[in-house]
């Protein structure tokens, strides 16, 4: 399915609305028609997966990433299509990490992935088995958390892995539903 993101004016400080909405960007790719596949740095850039499934699809679109700047340019980055999810700026704002399935496979097993996107280098794998899903950032721009099936577990479970070492993930919380990091606040406080 495609969505599109809308912008609404409000005033902060009053906590109210101060006009209509309005469209901004077609062709935001959704899964399962309804996680939109986005996401807004900390200067403002968006990165959003462009394409999705369509109904009566089979198996998992393909997809890229596409990165727009204030201006509105759009740049689609040099990734092979792929059937993707989650992607997330890193703090600093030069990576993204995305939850990712093998080119040409169908929608599982996902993936987790990091791109340097100011380096435009081959985007490095930091997961190699199950299915993982919904990478978010530590603040200090150096882990990424996210949740994962492996062999023989109920539920999904929460790891985090550090981007710049060759080590496994560690498990950080056994839980018994399909929970997903959403966000990693300051800290060790991260909301799933």
């Amino acid at each position: 399915a495609q969505g599109g993101l809308w912008a609404v004016p409000f005033d902060v400080e009053a906590g109210s609305l101060t006009g209509a909405a309005m469209p901004i960007l077609e062709g935001v790719g959704l899964r399962f028609n309804t996680l939109s596949r986005f996401d807004v740095s900390r200067n403002g850039t968006l990165v959003y997966g462009l394409g999705g499934r369509t109904a009566g699809q089979a198996e998992a679109p393909s997809s890229q990433l596409v990165v727009v700047g204030f201006d509105g340019e759009e740049q689609v980055l040099p990734l092979a299509p792929r059937p993707l999810m989650g992607p997330r700026w890193s703090p600093d704002g030069e990576w993204i990490a995305y939850g990712g399935a093998e080119v040409g496979g169908n929608q599982d097993p996902f993936m987790i992935y990091v791109y340097n996107v100011e380096l435009g280098t081959s985007p490095r794998r930091l997961t190699f088995e199950g299915g993982n899903w919904g990478p978010v950032w530590a603040s200090d721009g150096g882990r990424v958390a996210f949740s994962a099936v492996r062999d023989s577990m109920q539920g999904r479970h929460l790891y985090v892995k550090s981007v710049n070492e060759d080590t496994p993930p560690e498990f950080l919380l056994a839980v018994s539903g399909r929970e997903t990091p959403t966000q990693w606040l300051d800290g060790d406080r991260l909301v799933f």
